[in-house]
């Protein structure tokens, strides 16, 4: 599996975009608050995985694919890691602002 520079680099300026919106900073909640500390913590790294999982699939999802036998067409790995991207930067979005309400 060769290893291409242009998406090293793509997978880094996403993971940068990321921790730029403060997505890999865990959001405090304070004790007073009706929200559960671990509840918020579980969902912050739900929406690291799904992004990260998300930049994985979406570059390298058809190489990976040719080692695992999955009865997904090649096409598709992209266009799923691309809804991965999206949801876990809007479900950080959420989590975030929720906790800074």
């Amino acid at each position: 599996m060769k290893v291409h520079i242009i998406k090293l680099l793509v997978f880094v300026a996403l993971m940068g975009g990321f921790y730029a919106f403060d997505g890999f900073d865990r959001p405090s909640v304070a004790q007073d608050d009706y929200r559960s500390p671990g509840r918020m913590a579980r969902a912050w790294i739900v929406t690291v995985i799904m992004f990260v999982a998300g930049a994985v699939l979406t570059l390298w999802g058809n190489a990976i694919a040719q080692h695992v036998d999955w009865d997904i067409p090649d096409g598709l790995y992209p266009i799923i890691g691309v809804l991965l991207l999206i949801a876990g930067f809007v479900w950080m979005l959420m989590v975030r602002d929720s906790v800074r309400v």
